[in-house]
């Protein structure tokens, strides 16, 4: 029971095995493909620049070459906050030409800063005095922008803007060593003409690098003592999602400013001075624009990269067709004479030259000369012949006409024997020191001279013993009652017996009419044995 269970087992996961090999009969010794030296450089070029193309991919996809997909879109923002950053967002630093005074010069100021904070388009009353740095410029950083957000932890939401407010110099805004100009001063700075330059840093995503790069926007505003320069800047943000997996998805989101949209104006100075109660000559609202730029950038990963390659590694490979065909047809050609030469061995010994555009010029044989129309009009025709010899339903009804030929010269019993006809096996036993001992107890059947035949007629012989065994047991439970029985019984083992002792004399005549060599007797290549 285990036995059948253990056999069934096997038989179903062999079923299921997905990698069976196939029998391929070689066609020639050794050679289970038809391969040519021109389909061997055709392969050697197709698969190296198939290698080359693979090796380029991977390269490009390591270095950031390959361009991932982007997709933008805009938002409307419902409520955002936003950092500017400790980095500098704006630079003011004036343009001046030799000779023109500058206006934040430490030991005489012209004009200061002032960074006021709005909430909802009214003054907090916060402000603060942007510092003048070393070099005689004005940088503004740590701006919070927000909008419909709440500030500070608050409950409602509020829109949180900043003035950036260009004025004259005050008193009690100054620090350490700094001075405002005098009156003549400030005259004489107002008398030539002025230009100040604004810079705004924004930052892109580098998608190569993998990196914000950041980028600088610069503007030139022309002001004077009898206006208000007024700008209205919307600070415009993207939010890059960033995809990185290498197998799958794998996201990371960078916020940043982008660009920056200006309305400017020019009014006069007395609204913001009015307003301020200072004297107001720029003036720059900066906001939080309420549109956002969503940048989805997916980069490949590796199966993208794989897939991508093959599709044209496949389109190079596609090209393998044509060497296909090349070695089928010669295949073809090959094959066709060697069928001819096996009935016409002569067919090999003529000699076909070609010129290089591949026409033939001369055939020869054994030094003699050949028509050309004429022998390919022969050639043709043994070819017609010999492609049929190949056609598989060709070689079934040659065996067939073989079978009835061989049923012509033999009678039915001779042909019934042939099925039972085998070659004997000329190898012999390894022999011990035990085997040489009781070597004089052997039988006829355990005598390595006769292993082959005692191992071709086993299986016959044993069949026939338990055959006799059989009759004797179904003899030996019949009641025997008189003399006459015990006679027949006598005789149907003497049969039995006698049988046994002939199929082995016949075996064994059977086994001795053949040789080894007759095994490769109608082989193509004989193969040279030491006997």
């Amino acid at each position: 029971m285990f036995g059948m269970c253990k056999d069934r087992a096997t038989s179903l996961v062999r079923e299921v095995d997905q990698f069976g090999a196939v029998f391929r009969p070689s066609i020639k010794l050794k050679d289970s493909q038809y391969k040519t030296f021109y389909g061997g450089l055709f392969s050697i070029i197709i698969y190296g620049t198939s290698l080359a193309y693979f090796i380029y991919g991977i390269y490009q996809w390591q270095t950031g070459q390959m361009l991932p997909n982007i997709v933008i879109d805009e938002q409307k923002i419902e409520s955002i906050y936003f950092f500017t950053g400790t980095e500098k967002i704006f630079l003011f630093e004036p343009k001046l030409s030799k000779g023109q005074l500058h206006p934040f010069n430490k030991t005489q100021i012209v004009m200061m800063a002032l960074l006021h904070q709005f909430l909802d388009g009214e003054a907090t009353g916060n402000f603060s005095r942007v510092d003048i740095q070393d070099d005689g410029s004005l940088e503004v950083k740590n701006l919070e922008l927000a909008f419909n957000y709440p500030i500070n932890g608050g409950i409602d939401n509020k829109d949180q803007e900043y003035y950036i407010v260009l004025t004259s110099c005050q008193e009690d805004l100054l620090h350490g060593d700094e001075k405002c100009a005098n009156n003549d001063v400030i005259q004489q700075f107002w008398q030539q003409d002025n230009f100040m330059s604004l810079e705004l840093n924004t930052q892109q995503f580098d998608t190569q690098t993998r990196n914000l790069n950041n980028i600088s926007r610069q503007f030139y505003v022309i002001y004077n003592s009898l206006q208000t320069y007024y700008n209205q800047m919307y600070i415009c943000t993207t939010q890059s999602i960033l995809d990185q997996g290498l197998l799958f998805p794998s996201t990371t989101q960078l916020h940043y400013v982008s660009d920056v949209e200006m309305n400017s104006q020019s009014i006069d100075i007395k609204g913001f001075s009015a307003q301020f109660g200072i004297p107001i000559y720029m003036v720059f609202d900066i906001e939080i624009d309420t549109v956002k730029i969503l940048q989805f950038i997916s980069y490949p990963n590796i199966g993208s990269v794989l897939a991508t390659i093959g599709s044209i590694v496949s389109l190079i490979l596609f090209l393998s067709f044509i060497a296909v065909m090349i070695n089928q047809k010669k295949l073809e050609e090959e094959a066709v004479k060697d069928v001819i030469s096996l009935y016409f061995p002569q067919i090999n010994d003529f000699v076909i030259q070609k010129n290089w555009r591949g026409q033939i010029v001369e055939i020869k044989c054994k030094e003699q000369k050949y028509s050309i129309p004429q022998y390919l009009q022969y050639y043709q025709k043994l070819s017609e012949v010999a492609q049929q010899k190949l056609c598989f339903l060709n070689q079934i009804y040659e065996m067939s006409r073989l079978q009835f030929a061989l049923q012509k010269l033999l009678d039915k019993e001779q042909m019934i024997e042939l099925r039972d006809v085998s070659l004997k096996l000329q190898i012999k036993p390894q022999e011990d020191n035990k085997t040489k001992k009781n070597q004089g107890n052997h039988s006829e059947f355990d005598d390595p001279n006769n292993i082959s035949v005692a191992q071709d007629e086993s299986c016959q012989i044993e069949s026939c013993q338990i055959k006799s065994y059989q009759v004797e047991t179904k003899l030996e439970i019949i009641d025997l009652q008189n003399d006459h029985q015990k006679a027949t019984i006598e005789n149907i083992k003497q049969d039995s017996n006698r049988n046994i002792t002939n199929l082995q004399i016949i075996q064994q005549e059977q086994a001795d009419e053949f040789e080894e060599s007759d095994f490769d007797l109608f082989c193509i290549h004989r193969i040279d044995r030491i006997l």
